[in-house]
Protein backbone atom coordinates (compact mmCIF):
# COMPACT_ATOMS: atom_id res chain seq x y z
CA UNK A 1 0.00 0.00 0.00
CA UNK A 2 1.34 3.49 -0.78
CA UNK A 3 2.88 5.40 2.11
CA UNK A 4 0.90 8.57 1.36
CA UNK A 5 -2.85 9.02 1.05
CA UNK A 6 -5.01 11.76 -0.34
CA UNK A 7 -8.09 11.58 1.84
CA UNK A 8 -11.04 13.90 1.39
CA UNK A 9 -12.95 14.92 3.54
CA UNK A 10 -11.09 15.76 6.69
CA UNK A 11 -13.11 13.40 8.89
CA UNK A 12 -12.07 10.48 6.73
CA UNK A 13 -8.44 11.62 7.01
CA UNK A 14 -8.61 11.26 10.78
CA UNK A 15 -9.98 7.72 10.48
CA UNK A 16 -7.21 6.82 8.02
CA UNK A 17 -4.53 8.19 10.36
CA UNK A 18 -5.97 6.30 13.31
CA UNK A 19 -5.86 2.96 11.49
CA UNK A 20 -2.68 3.42 9.42
CA UNK A 21 -0.35 5.79 11.28
CA UNK A 22 2.40 6.40 11.88
CA UNK A 23 3.81 4.37 8.96
CA UNK A 24 1.36 5.75 6.43
CA UNK A 25 0.50 9.42 6.26
CA UNK A 26 -2.17 11.63 4.76
CA UNK A 27 -1.31 14.59 2.54
CA UNK A 28 -3.22 16.83 4.92
CA UNK A 29 -4.10 16.16 8.51
CA UNK A 30 -7.78 16.79 9.15
CA UNK A 31 -7.01 19.06 12.10
CA UNK A 32 -6.73 22.48 10.50
CA UNK A 33 -4.46 23.76 13.25
CA UNK A 34 -1.87 21.10 12.28
CA UNK A 35 -1.50 21.84 8.57
CA UNK A 36 -0.31 24.96 6.83
CA UNK A 37 -2.48 27.12 4.61
CA UNK A 38 -0.31 26.00 1.67
CA UNK A 39 -1.06 22.32 2.37
CA UNK A 40 -4.77 23.14 2.60
CA UNK A 41 -4.59 24.91 -0.78
CA UNK A 42 -2.65 22.03 -2.36
CA UNK A 43 -5.19 19.44 -1.20
CA UNK A 44 -8.14 21.52 -2.39
CA UNK A 45 -6.41 22.14 -5.72
CA UNK A 46 -5.87 18.41 -6.18
CA UNK A 47 -9.51 17.62 -5.35
CA UNK A 48 -10.70 20.36 -7.73
CA UNK A 49 -8.59 18.86 -10.53
CA UNK A 50 -9.90 15.38 -9.76
CA UNK A 51 -13.45 16.75 -9.85
CA UNK A 52 -12.81 18.23 -13.29
CA UNK A 53 -11.33 14.94 -14.53
CA UNK A 54 -7.90 16.53 -14.94
CA UNK A 55 -5.06 14.08 -14.34
CA UNK A 56 -2.46 16.86 -14.04
CA UNK A 57 -2.73 16.71 -10.23
CA UNK A 58 -0.49 13.64 -10.42
CA UNK A 59 2.46 15.82 -11.48
CA UNK A 60 2.88 16.91 -7.86
CA UNK A 61 4.12 13.38 -7.22
CA UNK A 62 5.60 12.24 -10.53
CA UNK A 63 7.76 15.33 -11.04
CA UNK A 64 9.33 14.87 -7.62
CA UNK A 65 9.75 11.11 -8.25
CA UNK A 66 7.40 10.27 -5.38
CA UNK A 67 5.04 7.30 -5.60
CA UNK A 68 1.43 8.09 -6.33
CA UNK A 69 -0.80 8.08 -3.25
CA UNK A 70 -3.82 5.99 -2.46
CA UNK A 71 -6.89 8.20 -3.01
CA UNK A 72 -9.79 7.87 -0.58
CA UNK A 73 -12.82 10.05 -1.29
CA UNK A 74 -15.99 10.17 0.76
CA UNK A 75 -19.37 10.13 -0.92
CA UNK A 76 -20.86 12.97 1.13
CA UNK A 77 -18.44 15.74 0.15
CA UNK A 78 -16.26 14.36 -2.65
CA UNK A 79 -18.81 13.04 -5.14
CA UNK A 80 -17.53 15.13 -8.05
CA UNK A 81 -13.96 13.99 -7.34
CA UNK A 82 -15.09 10.34 -7.28
CA UNK A 83 -16.82 10.75 -10.63
CA UNK A 84 -13.73 12.43 -12.05
CA UNK A 85 -11.43 9.67 -10.79
CA UNK A 86 -13.70 7.02 -12.32
CA UNK A 87 -12.95 8.66 -15.69
CA UNK A 88 -9.21 9.12 -15.10
CA UNK A 89 -7.11 6.66 -17.12
CA UNK A 90 -4.61 4.65 -15.10
CA UNK A 91 -6.66 4.59 -11.88
CA UNK A 92 -8.73 1.76 -10.46
CA UNK A 93 -11.56 1.86 -7.97
CA UNK A 94 -10.51 -0.99 -5.65
CA UNK A 95 -13.09 -0.48 -2.91
CA UNK A 96 -16.50 1.16 -2.81
CA UNK A 97 -19.42 1.44 -0.44
CA UNK A 98 -21.99 4.07 0.51
CA UNK A 99 -19.34 5.94 2.51
CA UNK A 100 -16.32 6.18 0.21
CA UNK A 101 -14.40 5.08 -2.85
CA UNK A 102 -10.75 3.99 -2.72
CA UNK A 103 -8.55 4.38 -5.80
CA UNK A 104 -5.07 3.08 -6.60
CA UNK A 105 -3.04 3.60 -9.72
CA UNK A 106 -3.25 0.56 -11.99
CA UNK A 107 0.41 -0.42 -11.33
CA UNK A 108 -0.13 -0.21 -7.55
CA UNK A 109 -3.36 -2.21 -7.74
CA UNK A 110 -1.66 -4.81 -9.94
CA UNK A 111 1.30 -5.10 -7.55
CA UNK A 112 -1.12 -5.66 -4.67
CA UNK A 113 -3.23 -8.00 -6.81
CA UNK A 114 -6.34 -5.91 -6.21
CA UNK A 115 -9.10 -6.18 -8.80
CA UNK A 116 -11.65 -3.47 -9.48
CA UNK A 117 -14.33 -3.09 -6.83
CA UNK A 118 -17.21 -5.51 -7.40
CA UNK A 119 -20.11 -4.21 -9.46
CA UNK A 120 -22.50 -4.52 -6.51
CA UNK A 121 -20.29 -2.32 -4.32
CA UNK A 122 -19.88 0.21 -7.11
CA UNK A 123 -23.67 0.33 -7.53
CA UNK A 124 -24.10 1.09 -3.81
CA UNK A 125 -21.63 3.96 -4.12
CA UNK A 126 -23.19 5.26 -7.34
CA UNK A 127 -26.64 5.27 -5.72
CA UNK A 128 -25.27 7.66 -3.10
CA UNK A 129 -23.72 9.79 -5.87
CA UNK A 130 -26.95 10.28 -7.87
CA UNK A 131 -27.31 13.94 -6.83
CA UNK A 132 -23.79 14.63 -8.15
CA UNK A 133 -24.53 12.84 -11.43
CA UNK A 134 -27.76 14.83 -11.84
CA UNK A 135 -25.93 18.10 -11.14
CA UNK A 136 -23.38 17.29 -13.85
CA UNK A 137 -26.16 16.45 -16.33
CA UNK A 138 -27.92 19.74 -15.59
CA UNK A 139 -24.68 21.66 -15.92
CA UNK A 140 -24.04 20.05 -19.30
CA UNK A 141 -27.62 20.71 -20.38
CA UNK A 142 -28.65 17.07 -20.70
Amino acid sequence: MPELAIVHNFGQAAVYEYHNGPNRRVLMDGRLEVCSRRTFEILNGIVARMSAGRPDWQALFTESKKPLPVVILDTDFSGFAILGMLETPGWRLVYADATAGVFLSDPQADALQLPAAPAEAREVMMKKLRPYVEAIKQHRGR
